[in-house]
């Protein structure tokens, strides 16, 4: 076979309702290296299994989201993986209707489709500037927000229990843009001139 370089064609595998050897993954924004690195763990999981991903981004938008899903669908994927836990009605009623595993990332609150993978944002900022503080790295601690989404004001709130609980103000930059390096760079630098006042 590999002489004549065949490629073998999984598409009447596929509609002979078979296993189709292939997850569905959705991505919010691929220039996110947050999401990057996700990907790269999905593939070194999935290929040692024998699976390919589909993957679609959406770039944060939840009409997008459920095209893409409905688009995933119709390829007859064996499971789904989500990078978010927050859908459109219509999204979650087409996922509900099938028999696929589905797992959502990112966040453990509010319901769950299926199975969920991540951790409690609010919590994780909480613990985060909460040992920053006990260590007294700095009595004025700054949060840098990237795009407004639930994940993001989850743990500005966080963050903010933890600067109240010690009585100081809570300091917030939030360019409501999609997170990138160069955002990054620059959140840094407001940051710093902000600090410094």
């Amino acid at each position: 076979m590999e002489e004549i370089n065949y490629i073998p064609n999984r598409a009447p595998a596929m509609l002979l309702n078979a296993q189709s050897y292939s997850l569905g993954v959705l991505i919010p924004f691929f220039q996110n290296q947050l999401f990057a690195d996700i990907l790269a763990g999905i593939e070194s999981v999935t290929s040692g299994h024998n699976y390919q991903t589909l993957m679609a981004n959406y770039n944060y938008d939840r009409d997008s989201e459920e095209e893409s899903v409905i688009n995933l669908l119709s390829y007859n994927i064996d499971g789904i993986i989500l990078s978010e836990k927050y859908h459109t009605l219509r999204t979650v009623k087409f996922l509900r209707s099938t028999p696929l595993p589905i797992v959502e990332l990112m966040d453990i609150q509010g319901d769950r489709l299926d199975m969920e993978v991540g951790f409690d944002n609010r919590q994780a900022a909480f613990d985060m500037v909460s040992t920053l503080l006990d260590k007294r790295r700095r009595r004025k601690i700054l949060y840098l927000g990237s795009k407004d989404d639930i994940r993001d004001e989850q743990r500005y709130h966080g963050y903010c229990d933890a600067m109240t609980r010690r009585g100081l103000a809570p300091l917030r930059i939030n360019p409501r843009a999609i997170s990138s390096i160069h955002l990054g760079i620059q959140l840094m630098r407001d940051a710093l001139t902000h600090t410094r006042t």
